[in-house]
């Protein structure tokens, strides 16, 4: 151990050679597209519920959610759930497919109440669910419109800002009450050569003890 003399190396000149494997192609034994779901973001969900017409009731139990997924995701019933569905093996995925299951439920539930509303006059309580669901004003302002618009009337579009807070379109940037728009979170490659680094070093030294 007394000729051991180890060297460390300067993250400045750390230049990892190694490359991410690709995926493999989409095939009998690998059904995962390379494409990843939205990143998750509480304040965008926020937006897109406060939009909405008829939604969840706040007290809806596992059992109704599901229950309401079943009839309202059933393409023969509809197409109600364009929004928020998850296609991990074609990597099609809803505006709004990482939000919570009241969240989701609610776009589900809304978008079956405009299309009675507008198809099916005799439907006289489109937004009801056997008393899960009540009906409210929407409201889409300030830093929501954009993502509101961005996701799309189908909840289909790819939403590239998100809120961090909520406000009207008419504050200003001094007020306490506006709200800035920031990218949506994505992964930092930065943060994955720092772990490499830290890795290598550990396994260096490592090395160095048993020798």
């Amino acid at each position: 151990m007394a000729q051991v003399a180890p060297t460390g190396v300067a993250m400045s000149t750390f230049s990892p050679s190694n490359k991410a494997q690709a995926c493999p192609t989409l095939g009998p034994t690998w059904r995962a597209s390379e494409k990843l779901p939205p990143s998750p973001n509480t304040q965008v969900c926020s937006c897109m519920v406060q939009n909405l017409t008829c939604v969840a009731d706040s007290n809806i139990g596992d059992d109704d959610i599901k229950k309401n997924f079943d009839f309202l995701c059933d393409p023969k019933n509809g197409d109600y759930c364009s929004g928020i569905n998850t296609n991990a093996t074609t990597g099609v995925y809803g505006a709004y497919s990482m939000c919570s299951p009241s969240q989701r439920i609610s776009w589900a539930m809304d978008a079956f109440y405009k299309d009675q509303t507008a198809n099916n006059p005799d439907n006289n309580n489109p937004c009801d669910f056997k008393g899960v669901a009540k009906k409210q004003t929407p409201k889409a302002d300030g830093a929501c419109e954009a993502v509101v618009s961005q996701a799309g009337a189908a909840g289909t579009g790819v939403v590239t800002s998100a809120p961090t807070g909520t406000g009207s379109s008419s504050s200003s940037a001094s007020s306490p009450g506006a709200a800035a728009i920031t990218s949506t979170p994505s992964f930092d490659f930065g943060m994955f050569q720092l772990a490499a680094y830290i890795t290598v070093a550990a396994l260096v030294g490592a090395s160095m003890v048993v020798l």
